[in-house]
């Protein structure tokens, strides 16, 4: 998905994230997972004397392959044109012609802005505006993915893989206006599949294998601890990572020639992210003092389902088209335990979140225009499952329909090179979010419209050897 649990990626005011940052990450994740330790880090955090918000990030990102991102990951789990199928059905793998490499990179630049305001509120009254700056933020992201696929035998194949499923990034200001609902929100992680896939006939092919997938996680925001003044705020700090493993397995059939199914189910991941929360209250500030506790979230990735089918209508021409399931209502609260209690950190946060199962939609066609050149389009269609009254401003997501276009490139029988954009229809989220304040009749209400436009533009590089 997009900005959903499956998603696009949501922007942040005073965005000042490299896109080169989640490379860095990436090559972090490989040193933790190639020393086998195992698990996805989040964050949650709480605000003053038990009254608190908790955050946590699960953001799905569709972007996994430049090739699918043309027809909209239409027929993903169907067709066995290329080694991504290590990511959208292992079982694919055994009607590939030769080992092949793929590798790419898609960005994903978005613009957000909020059309409202903040106020302090007591009994639904406003009794007094929170001033601040950075009404619109702009930002991109970049999302790399490379798989290998190998024959062992004549009806066995392995295939690896990496890439960044789940993740979401947004970096505000400290004097924006929304600074007591989110300062910062990131979640990023990398999956390190190794599948296999057996030819059981000439039809039927089974696959699966493991996901270990590493997650790092942030969250910061400010304070109220007086007047709304940034330069009285404290700043509340949370972070850490961790490791988990989770499976995929898949069934691939085709019946004749010109046709392919596949079906593809990958497993939940259960998490229990650990690591640290802290607040920093400036010393001209007597209402609390600063404190560092270690602190424990449980975080359940949900599993997802794919049903899939493309089909040759002839030498020319291929429709396809994808269903997927995910299972949201698994999220249905948050709870944050502090490992140690202090005068802040008081006793668990819980947020409640009260999502719901999912389907994305997407159909898509090909065209070979000529013998070194293939053309792609394909839309798709994703509801959130995010109710209204549990978004938030750092991870507001709504409804997604993306219109996508891609070619191929194929520069000799064994290289070829694949481009792909995809325009998402912008989008309108309407927002009541509330940050808690040291008295607990006052909340901070940050109140309003959310408006996002995304668009995703990708290149890639498959080499059969």
């Amino acid at each position: 998905m997009k900005c959903l649990i499956p998603i696009y990626i949501t922007g942040a005011a005073g965005q000042r994230r490299s896109a080169n940052s989640l490379l860095w990450e990436w090559g972090k994740a490989v040193k933790v997972i190639t020393k086998g330790l195992c698990a996805t880090g989040l964050l949650s955090g709480a605000l003053l004397g038990g009254a608190a918000d908790v955050w946590a990030a699960g953001l799905g990102i569709d972007e996994m392959s430049v090739r699918r991102l043309g027809d909209a990951f239409s027929g993903g789990a169907a067709e066995s044109t290329d080694a991504s199928v290590v990511w959208y059905n292992p079982a694919a793998l055994t009607h590939l012609n030769k080992a092949q490499l793929s590798a790419g990179a898609i960005a994903i630049p978005h613009d957000t802005r909020f059309k409202g305001e903040v106020n302090l509120v007591q009994d639904e009254e406003a009794i007094h505006p929170v001033t601040g700056r950075n009404k619109h933020w702009t930002g991109t992201e970049l999302v790399p993915d490379v798989y290998v696929a190998l024959p062992l035998t004549e009806q066995l194949w392995f295939g690896a893989g990496m890439n960044s499923p789940w993740g979401s990034g947004s970096t505000f200001n400290k004097q924006w206006l929304g600074r007591y609902q989110s300062v910062e929100s990131r979640l990023l992680t990398v999956n390190l599949l190794t599948v296999l896939g057996w030819k059981i006939s000439d039809e039927w092919s089974i696959g699966g294998g493991l996901v270990t997938q590493y997650a790092d996680g942030v969250m910061k925001k400010s304070v109220l601890l007086g007047a709304p003044d940034p330069a009285n705020d404290g700043h509340f700090k949370g972070q850490g990572d961790n490791v988990a493993v989770g499976w995929t397995a898949g069934v691939h059939y085709q019946p004749l020639p010109d046709w392919q199914f596949g079906v593809h189910y990958r497993s939940a991941i259960r998490h229990t992210l650990k690591g640290h929360m802290e607040i920093d209250v400036p010393e001209a500030v007597t209402l609390a003092s600063s404190e560092k506790v270690k602190a424990d979230l449980g975080l359940k990735i949900p599993e997802t389902f794919s049903l899939s089918a493309a089909h040759q209508l002839n030498e020319d021409w291929t429709i396809k088209a994808d269903a997927t399931w995910t299972r949201w209502d698994c999220i249905d609260e948050l709870r944050f335990h502090p490992k140690t209690y202090g005068q802040v950190f008081t006793q668990d946060e819980v947020q409640v979140m009260d999502w719901s199962n999912t389907w994305r939609f997407a159909i898509g066609a090909e065209y070979r225009l000529t013998p070194s050149w293939l053309l792609r389009a394909g839309i798709a269609k994703d509801n959130t499952p995010i109710p209204n009254h549990t978004a938030t401003l750092d991870f507001a997501i709504n409804d997604y329909r993306a219109l996508s276009l891609g070619a191929t490139w194929e520069l000799n029988e064994d290289l070829a090179i694949d481009m792909a954009v995809q325009h998402t229809w912008t989008t309108t989220l309407h927002i009541t979010e509330n940050a808690n304040t040291p008295d607990e009749d006052v909340v901070v209400r940050a109140q309003g419209r959310l408006i996002n436009r995304v668009n995703s533009i990708g290149a890639g590089l498959r080499w059969r050897f």
